[in-house]
């Protein structure tokens, strides 16, 4: 037992007292109260916080706990959601897809250690619903024996947030571009928009935060990750397929931080801590720290046509006199569904022409990948029209004291992990198996009278330098000079 021996001793007293009242009150005869008596204590009882440990599904069982306690929509306080969670005799209608979930923890557990202190997470979202379908981690829900900090075992409920048992999550990386690139795209830009970009850059000047200061930072000079795009023209396209850092800091100077940063919050985003938004030049880039379910949901809304809906685990409470009480899915249109559509457009080109190129799942997808600069975490954030899953990879030790480099993971060797070498695979091998022999779906094609066409300044040169076996002129200056005009100046 768990219990220690002073606590036992207190639990046998008070269990001979309510004998003793019973036979008092003559509920039970003298004799059968002294021979329970005389038998011992039979109680087991775990130390984990929740309660989840014992469940099937852990960390998907602290997530409804925490929502019903948390939620106001299940009761007006906190004390009388308690109370709720506490008399008993309830019956709750989750969300849960047993298939997904199993999908998602072999995916996970065929690639990463419990034993290993880097960490994997994933979260699947139910597109025009909400519905959480499931939540999957490397480690086993619990502590470790002796207390260890980094045994196999954790209490953070890794694919949440902070408010769901969650710890501070990780820096979700160039999954954020496609905040900035749906923020274009509402704005007038086209699928070939785009401007000529350098090889480094410094966001020195024209960035201003959702309460009109200015936030700047000349200290920071920004690199094309390794293993994502390089300098030279892109295009809104190219751009995204490539995931080149320089050219979303740029778009994201053009079409307005503080634009961008609403996008995001529309689509539900929030720190994974609950602390407001960094709203800084590399907001695009993914600086915020994440939790795998805010960042489900917020693709899964791309999904489902610019319908963004709030993560839900529980869909209907029984009551105790049988009473069944619906839980309707809270959602709202975030984003125009033809600016949705286009998003749908250019992120599935990952699968095709991008970071992702040659790990796609038979059937319509898009996605995001999501390499941070210092490889202090990967990501990789992707959906179908029918499901969405967010990956998320890091140390658990500390992201920023241990990053995912020169690293042995699940007994494999990454020089670096990247969006596409880890977190990629696990999206891929989870998606097919919770999707399954499952009618594929397609997404609306994209009104190409709206975003179709375009012109980035040679770009079409640098294509043709490939076709002819070339390289094209990707060194472009050191310092950027002016970006090309965008869309809302030439119409």
């Amino acid at each position: 037992s768990s219990l220690g021996p002073q606590r036992r001793h207190r639990l046998r007293e008070r269990r001979d007292i309510v004998l003793d009242r019973m036979a008092q009150l003559g509920h039970i005869p003298v004799a059968q109260a002294e021979a329970v008596k005389r038998t011992p204590l039979d109680i087991h009882m775990r130390p984990e916080p929740g309660g989840c440990a014992g469940s099937a599904y852990p960390y998907f069982c602290l997530y409804v706990h925490k929502e019903l306690v948390n939620n106001p929509a299940f009761g007006h306080t906190r004390a009388a959601r308690e109370r709720l969670l506490a008399r008993g005799g309830i019956v709750l209608r989750t969300t849960l897809d047993p298939a997904a979930q199993r999908a998602a923890q072999r995916a996970i557990s065929s690639r990463v250690s419990p034993k290993d202190t880097e960490v994997a997470a994933e979260a699947m979202v139910e597109p025009g619903t909400g519905r959480i379908r499931a939540m999957a981690a490397s480690k086993r829900y619990g502590v470790n024996s002796g207390n260890a900090k980094n045994g196999p075992s954790t209490t953070y409920n890794l694919p949440a947030d902070m408010a769901h048992g969650g710890g501070q999550g990780f820096q979700a990386g160039s999954t954020f571009k496609a905040f900035t690139l749906a923020t274009a795209l509402g704005r007038g830009w086209r699928f070939d928009d785009g401007f000529m970009t350098p090889g480094r850059f410094v966001p020195s000047g024209g960035y201003f935060d959702c309460r009109g200061h200015r936030v700047n930072d000349p200290n920071t000079e920004i690199f094309n990750a390794s293993g994502e795009g390089s300098g030279g023209p892109h295009s809104i396209s190219t751009g995204t397929w490539k995931s080149v850092n320089i050219f979303y800091m740029m778009l994201e100077r053009r079409v307005g931080l503080c634009q961008v940063v609403r996008t995001a919050k529309a689509l539900g985003v929030i720190r994974a801590d609950g602390t407001p938004l960094r709203e800084v030049p590399t907001f695009t880039l993914g600086v915020n720290e994440m939790d795998p379910v805010t960042v489900a949901a917020a693709f899964a809304a791309f999904a489902a046509r610019g319908r963004y809906c709030r993560p839900m685990a529980i869909v209907g409470i029984v009551e105790r006199d049988g009473t069944h009480v619906p839980v309707p899915p809270s959602c709202v249109q975030a984003i125009e569904r033809d600016v949705a559509d286009a998003v749908n457009h250019v992120l599935s080109g990952v699968f095709s022409k991008g970071t992702m190129t040659g790990q796609g799942i038979g059937r319509d997808a898009a996605g995001k990948t999501g390499t941070n600069n210092g490889y202090t975490s990967a990501w990789f954030a992707g959906y179908t029209p029918d499901l969405a899953a967010a990956v998320s990879v890091g140390d658990i030790r500390g992201a920023y004291r241990y990053p995912l480099r020169d690293v042995t993971i699940g007994g494999e060797y990454y020089g670096q992990v990247q969006g596409a070498s880890l977190p990629g695979p696990i999206w891929v091998s989870s998606m097919e198996g919770a999707l399954g022999d499952a009618e594929a779906s397609s997404f609306h094609h994209p009104d190409m009278s709206r975003f179709g066409g375009g012109y980035t300044p040679g770009l079409d040169k640098q294509e043709e330098d490939k076709k002819r076996g070339g390289h094209g002129d990707e060194r472009a200056d050191a310092q950027g000079g002016e970006e090309a005009a965008g869309p809302g100046e030439r119409r």
